[in-house]
């Protein structure tokens, strides 16, 4: 953009210059205007003297014209190079806080990283944890309204040599300089007193809130040896690898970058640098957990769960890898490549049998993954009435009305929907008033919790009878004794899954776990028929 006005205001000053050189060397050359006036004066001689002042006017009036076109051009020149300083700010700033965003925050840790050597410095992340939740919950302006809070109390508490910037992902850098322990005790205090400040209730818009921050720390000097000089991408690597591993501790962990996680950080850059093609060439895989009708011991379906055996890593855990593909922009192919492999294992079952997919709030809140979705069980000719999507109950907080738009569009399209870990998220009764379910899920934290704490058994009895009232069936995962099973069926629980019936299979193995399993309990049968005719005889 900057060239091409360059080049115009070049081209006007070179035109008026080459105007005045024309007529300059035609009159100094040719005398063309002298000529021209001594005719004219000769046939009319009223006209000498307007010649003359037509003349010295011509000459003053093009010196004119000149210097006004000079003057519009610089006036020109100070408005473009205003706009192109404006527009370099708002590519370098936070729209919401007025914060250096994070390219601006990487003009300047460049810079540091280049005076290392003479002044040392730490660096701190800072991510509210819960900003999609207040987004949904209360509104945007909420949500915005608490950053800008929040910024303005880490401002009081950077140094004047200090730099403070925000990044577009509800989350904020600090370079805090000075030696080791000086850094050490302005990150402690800001840790503390930022803990704290969030999570004091916040009055923003006329509410109440509490945020949930986490920390991640990378002190520069102490890993001088590991890395010797270090770029900014290596610095951003591991800076957002801490703040990620304390954002998985809760509010108020912080955690700091030490050479024992460099093994670590590089396995999720090896997975990262691999996913894509993992995706395209179908290495991650769909595994199928059984889940059991507790009544009639049926298997009921199964559902679709993530593997990925990694040529070098060999197999990563499906919430490891998951992750690290929402991060990346991967997780809506990821699901979309899952879906198509696992629809050509099921579209040949038998009609009563379901098929589970777990989707995530990134997926729901795309419409053209949620069509994309449907037109794949389309294109498989996959039975609609045998999908069952599970969501979980805080992606509907998340993203609530996306969400509500996602499960009608797949309901319209005769999928069932099953509200999973339940119990784990937020305003659950509001949900399942709200929004139609086929099914609940209880999490299982709570059915493995059962035999030893009493109010887990309370709060699973309590959902059982609630989704009897709404006349749901619920599903109790992690089971893994006969004694779990058996309180279930009691409490009324209409499915089961887990470790006692099955653990995910590959899709070659269905066939033979399914044989198997109708011989288990057919014979299971016939001897509890047995026993009822001895005991009757």
């Amino acid at each position: 953009m900057r060239s091409i006005v360059e080049k115009i205001k070049i081209a006007e000053i070179l035109s008026v210059t080459a105007l005045v050189a024309i007529f300059t060397f035609l009159e100094v050359n040719f005398r063309l205007f002298e000529n021209i006036a001594t005719v004219i004066m000769q046939n009319v001689p009223a006209s000498r003297g307007v010649m003359t002042a037509l003349a010295i006017g011509c000459w003053i009036g093009l010196f004119v014209y000149s210097l006004r076109r000079r003057s519009e051009l610089s006036k020109q020149t100070k408005t473009q190079k205003q706009l192109e300083e404006d527009m370099e700010l708002i590519q370098i700033s936070d729209p919401i806080t007025g914060l250096p965003n994070r390219k601006g925050f990487g003009f300047v840790l460049n810079e540091h990283l280049l005076n290392l050597e003479k002044e040392p410095f730490s660096l701190l992340a800072i991510g509210i944890c819960n900003y999609r939740t207040i987004s949904s919950v209360h509104s945007q302006e909420h949500a915005r309204q608490a950053e800008i809070a929040l910024s303005k109390k880490m401002a009081d508490l950077t140094g004047p040599q200090d730099f403070l910037a925000c990044s577009d992902r509800a989350e904020y850098y600090a370079i805090v300089k000075g030696n080791p322990d000086e850094c050490a005790m302005c990150i402690d205090t800001m840790v503390e007193t930022l803990s704290a400040f969030a999570h004091t209730n916040l009055d923003v818009c006329n509410t109440k809130l509490q945020l949930s921050v986490s920390f991640g720390v990378y002190r520069l000097e102490g890993d001088r040896k590991t890395i010797p000089h270090p770029t900014l991408d290596d610095v951003h690597q591991r800076l957002d690898f801490a703040l990620y591993k304390a954002r998985q501790g809760g509010h108020g962990t912080a955690v700091h970058f030490n050479p024992g996680m460099e093994k670590e950080l590089h396995i999720r850059s090896i997975i990262e640098a691999s996913m894509h093609d993992a995706i395209r060439e179908n290495q991650i895989v769909p595994h199928f957990q059984p889940f059991v009708n507790l009544e009639t011991s049926q298997i009921a379906g199964f559902e679709v769960l993530a593997r990925w055996h990694h040529p070098v890593l060999g197999n990563i855990p499906p919430g490891d890898f998951i992750a690290i593909a929402e991060d990346t922009g991967n997780l809506s192919d990821l699901t979309l490549s899952i879906l198509k492999q696992a629809c050509r294992t099921a579209r040949n079952w038998p009609p009563h049998l379901k098929m589970a997919i777990n989707a995530s709030p990134t997926d729901l809140g795309n419409a053209s993954v949620v069509k994309a979705f449907v037109a794949t069980l389309q294109e498989i000719g996959m039975n609609t009435s045998q999908i069952e999507v599970e969501i979980t109950e805080n992606a509907i907080i998340e993203n609530a009305d996306n969400i509500i738009q996602a499960i009608s569009a797949l309901k319209d399209n005769g999928i069932s929907i099953s509200i999973d870990d339940f119990g784990t998220g937020y305003s659950s009764l509001q949900n399942l008033r709200i929004l139609q379910f086929d099914k609940i899920k209880i999490d299982q934290s709570f059915i493995k919790d059962m035999a030893s704490n009493p109010d887990s058994r309370s709060i699973v009895k309590m959902m059982i009878g609630l989704s009897k009232s709404l006349n749901l069936p619920i599903t109790a995962e992690g089971i893994e004794t006969e004694q779990t099973s058996k309180l279930m069926l009691e409490l009324g629980c209409t499915f089961g899954q887990g470790f006692l019936f099955a653990k995910a299979m590959p899709s070659e193995d269905i066939a033979g776990f399914m044989r198997n399993w109708e011989q288990k309990t057919a014979s299971t049968a016939h001897e509890a028929e047995n026993l009822i005719n001895s005991l009757a005889g």
